[in-house]
């Protein structure tokens, strides 16, 4: 049996706006605008919403886009509905008196939007992201939000960018980094990365960067730096809370008036004592002394306790 003719007309416009209502979704997730700041040594961002205390003793260096390069490696043959990409990354340092950048903190912030099912290789979203050789690994929660961390050596922890705030100075040649990750988003395809970095050249001396120490094989003098630059790692960032949150139901909300207890019956009355006048009270009272039922003294407390409430 053939469907009437309006049944092919409404279906095509209908799916036609499912459609337009998925693209116009989308482009509402595009065009969503993300705060982030800088203030007084606190980074502050909206959206992954996060906000971290950088040590006084770092100057804040500047931040620098790196969306070319993250949208390069996104872009795929299977990525038939796209996605926006928006990576910066913030960073704050100290120069030594030969002008290298010998410790610091970087932010690297990465934030996809788009379809939550398309795939994104995270090991080429950002420089640095993949040591060659890791000393230690995990993970930890802070604030309620699961981070996972690297600890390792990197010869080339800076992206280009990074390099261009270091006004008229210089990347270490090895690093010292331990490094935290945090995913956000839909399909978890955003994150955040911070790194605590330390200048680690000399320790290093003549040895390559990414294997100049051994978890497996360390010396006393390279146990000694990583507890001590694990302890500095602590006091060089410290996460705050996102925003706090003022309990206002008082406000809002009326409080309920609480039940009042019911009042207990005098055995012999018909009625609950909560119900019955004073009078009758009274009256039943004095009937049960008169009839024996309660004691003299019972009589006399009770029947104050009634006059009390008049």
């Amino acid at each position: 049996m053939k469907k009437p003719a309006i049944y092919r007309v409404i279906v095509p416009i209908a799916i036609l706006f499912a459609l337009s209502g998925c693209q116009s979704l989308d482009d509402s997730l595009r065009t969503v605008r993300v705060q982030r700041s800088v203030e007084n040594n606190v980074f502050s961002s909206s959206f992954p919403e996060i906000r971290l205390k950088v040590n006084q003793d770092f100057t804040y260096l500047g931040s620098a886009r790196m969306d070319k390069d993250v949208a390069k490696a996104g872009k795929s043959k299977d990525d038939k509905v796209g996605s926006s990409f928006e990576a910066t990354s913030y960073l704050f340092g100290r120069l030594d008196e030969n002008k290298v950048l010998s410790k610091g903190v970087i932010v690297r912030v990465f934030v996809v939007r788009g379809d939550p099912n398309q795939l994104v290789q995270q090991k080429q979203l950002m420089e640095g992201n993949a040591p060659e050789t890791v000393l230690e690994k995990g993970e930890m929660k802070i604030l309620d939000e699961q981070y996972h961390y690297d600890l390792y050596t990197e010869g080339s922890l800076f992206t280009e960018g990074e390099r261009g705030l270091m006004t008229g100075g210089q990347a270490p040649a090895c690093t010292l980094v331990k490094q935290l990750e945090g995913i956000a988003g839909l399909g978890n395809k955003s994150r955040v990365q911070i790194y605590y970095f330390e200048d680690v050249s000399k320790a290093c001396a003549s040895l390559p960067c990414g294997g100049c120490m051994d978890a497996k094989n360390l010396s006393a003098e390279h146990k000694q730096l990583l507890q001590g630059f694990t302890d500095r790692s602590y006091a060089g960032i410290r996460f705050l809370k996102p925003r706090d949150i003022e309990d206002t139901t008082s406000r809002y909300v009326d409080t309920e008036p609480k039940a009042q207890p019911a009042e207990k019956t005098v055995p012999g009355l018909v009625e609950p004592v909560k119900d019955a006048t004073a009078e009758k009270r009274l009256e039943a009272l004095k009937n049960l002394f008169d009839k024996g039922l309660i004691s003299k003294e019972d009589y006399e407390k009770k029947k104050a306790e009634i006059l009390n409430e008049l």
